[in-house]
């Protein structure tokens, strides 16, 4: 219910004084001040009946209840569940859209290994956990055996241990007498990036060829014997390993796909 005291007044100074002088009347609601000024501008009421006409104009606009507008709904968030293996064949999804910070010894269930596959991630630059000589594993995706045979380290991120925001990309390569490689890529803070390795065997399934990604613009590639990727055995996906986790590096859309030929 709205009532506008000064106008209530007015009308009642000109009950108790129907001879009152009126000037102007000031009024915010424009049906309102319309309609008083009409009232009071009719020279056919009598000027002791136009306070009783002022008062039921003015009843009639506030003192009723105005109508009710619909409740607005607020705009609803995105929301962070979505899937990113959704509508993707052959696809183990290890955290979905939600980012999560890593903990060390967190592992997915087992997966198959194959030797064409995708595997991708996006994780958030933060490096307020500092330095402190250590590497902090964020994400790794291997067998769980010695670091220096094949399929240990398939895919891994640890950052770097006196660099802030310097992390170190993992790729399985069995040409290399580690059987993997590296390279350093300096993120920036506060930004996410989607880090990504696509392997493929060839036609003859004697070889393999893999790029590595990120954010889709190529930042390494290479191929190796066939014997020297895993397939079949069971892989698992670390965020992060049993090593110190990168824990300030938030992690989302982790996921493992299987690849065909003509993926």
């Amino acid at each position: 219910m709205r009532i506008f005291p000064s106008v209530l007044l007015a009308a009642l100074n000109a009950q108790s004084n129907p001879e009152t002088a009126w000037t102007t009347i000031q009024v915010v609601y424009n049906q309102l001040y319309d309609g008083l000024l009409a009232v009071y501008a009719d020279k056919n009421i009598p000027a002791h009946k136009k306070a009783n006409r002022l008062a039921d104009f003015f009843n009639k606009c506030y003192l009723s209840e105005p109508p009710t507008e619909p409740p607005t709904e607020p705009p609803t968030e995105p929301s962070c569940a979505t899937d990113p293996c959704d509508g993707i064949s052959e696809c183990t999804t290890f955290i979905n859209g939600c980012s999560r910070a890593p903990v060390s010894n967190t592992v997915s269930s087992a997966i198959s290994a194959s030797p064409s596959y995708r595997i991708s991630v996006d994780v958030l630059c933060d490096s307020s956990m500092g330095v402190d000589d250590e590497w902090k594993n964020i994400i790794r995706v291997g067998d769980g055996g010695e670091e220096d045979l094949p399929g240990n380290r398939q895919f891994a991120i640890w950052r770097h241990p006196n660099e802030a925001n310097l992390l170190q990309v993992v790729v399985n390569d069995g040409s290399h007498f580690r059987n993997w490689v590296d390279r350093q890529f300096r993120c920036t803070e506060g930004q996410w990036n989607t880090y990504t390795v696509v392997q493929h065997q060839n036609f003859e399934a004697t070889g393999v060829s893999y790029t590595l990604l990120i954010d889709g613009f190529l930042f390494l590639a290479g191929s190796y014997s066939a014997a020297e990727t895993p397939s079949g055995t069971d892989q698992f996906a670390y965020y992060s390993d049993w090593g110190v986790a990168g824990s300030s590096y938030l992690v989302k859309n982790f996921f493992y796909q299987k690849l065909y030929f003509n993926s």
